[in-house]
């Protein structure tokens, strides 16, 4: 069983899937699964997603039913009991997921967030 599930929901983001995916798969933890939903993209995001070829990533997809089905679709297919959800615009630092899986695990807590910038086209 992997450590953590990675939810990953998407919708047309083939603009900035790769990076976001990059991202994860360039972390230091390695022991996840990345639990990629599309939900019904109509645009390359689907190529895009598959190109990766990382056994890490496994990847489902379904008609477009919003974001929060998505969700629950995807928690239903994570084996961890630790998820962390993370948006297809969204891209992180290569220690993020060590360092809040460390303060989970060190926490009497069953929510760690941590800094964030915000990038806009400028």
């Amino acid at each position: 069983m992997k450590e953590l599930s990675i939810l990953l929901p998407v919708y047309n983001s083939e603009k900035t899937i790769e990076k976001c995916i990059n991202s994860i798969l360039s972390s230091t933890q390695t022991n996840f699964e990345l639990i990629v939903v599309n939900d019904g993209s109509n645009d390359s995001s689907k190529d895009k997603i598959l190109s990766f070829g990382d056994n890490r990533i496994k990847y489902f997809e379904k008609k477009n039913t919003g974001l929060i089905d998505s969700l629950n679709f995807g928690i239903k297919n994570c084996s961890s009991e630790i998820i962390m959800r993370i948006d297809s615009d969204d891209y992180i630092s290569p220690e993020k997921i060590s360092f809040q899986l460390e303060a989970l695990k060190s926490s009497n807590s069953v929510l760690v967030g941590s800094n964030a910038y915000i990038i806009d086209n400028d």
